[in-house]
């Protein structure tokens, strides 16, 4: 199996599943950094299949294809 990644940056982004994590730095500034993780899969003939990992503060996806 072979991998490409690319990334893109979007808000228009409908989620499958969140995990959420929080950080705290020495001076207890909670910072939260969450996540959403979608399976993607074609619809013509090639059906390819990949995953979408977003992070929700920032909007910055990243999709890994899987061939």
């Amino acid at each position: 199996m072979g991998r490409k990644s690319s990334e893109i940056s979007s808000q228009d982004v409908f989620p499958r599943h969140s995990n959420r994590t929080s950080l705290n730095f020495a001076d207890d500034t909670p910072v939260c950094n969450e996540w959403t993780i979608s399976l993607l899969e074609s619809r013509d003939v090639t059906h390819q299949v990949g995953l979408a990992a977003i992070n929700n503060n920032t909007g910055r996806i990243t999709l890994t294809q899987v061939d």
